[in-house]
């Protein structure tokens, strides 16, 4: 019983000296964070709210009208195969219209404005944390020419903004709104 309660205070010991004032685990100058959701942000402390536009289901090629730009809910494309689209990183722009419907099954969207930035969202997408549900990275990483900024993260009624990436911030909103759709579906 005593070793017990000297190996407990001992790893006591060694977490609250990993850890700044706050109380957050301090990361050595280089090291990477180990991402989890267990320590789940609210989604009211990530990003701007924005106002919910219907789910509407359009055909292609018809066009959405958003209230944002870029858009955070609103009409998009169903379309087996390609709407939602399959998650992870492109290449090549996909059309909001396409990502939407992915945001409304609860995935995060990473947008970048330029072609150079795409190894930084790239790699962010390939080191992101699996979702608890269902047990994958629920993001689409696509280029999009958001109006004055370098980056956005959306989410289903959410938008946060950057001009330089900010790989904290990006974890903290996916972590925020992963799976809070208005659809709980993979």
């Amino acid at each position: 019983m005593i070793r017990r309660l000297l190996a407990l205070a001992a790893i006591s010991l060694v977490v609250a000296s990993a850890c700044d004032s706050s109380g957050a685990a301090a990361i050595p100058s280089g090291a990477a964070a180990i991402p989890t959701l267990a320590a789940t942000p609210s989604p009211a402390s990530e990003g701007t709210q924005e106002p919910l536009l219907p789910a509407t289901h359009i055909a292609p090629p018809a066009r959405g009208t958003y209230n944002t730009d870029p858009p955070t809910s609103g009409a998009h494309y169903s379309v087996p195969g390609y709407a939602p689209t399959k998650w992870g990183f492109y290449d090549q722009l996909q059309p909001p219209e396409v990502w939407i419907h992915n945001a409304e099954h609860g995935g995060v969207i990473v947008l970048y404005r330029s072609s150079t930035d795409a190894d930084t969202v790239r790699n962010f997408i390939a080191g992101a944390p699996l979702d608890p549900d269902f047990g994958e990275v629920k993001m689409v990483g696509t280029q999009y020419p958001i109006p004055g900024h370098r980056f956005a993260l959306v989410a289903w009624g959410w938008l946060e903004l950057m001009d330089t990436w900010d790989a904290g911030a990006a974890q903290r909103f996916y972590l925020a709104h992963v799976d809070r759709g208005p659809e709980l579906i993979p």
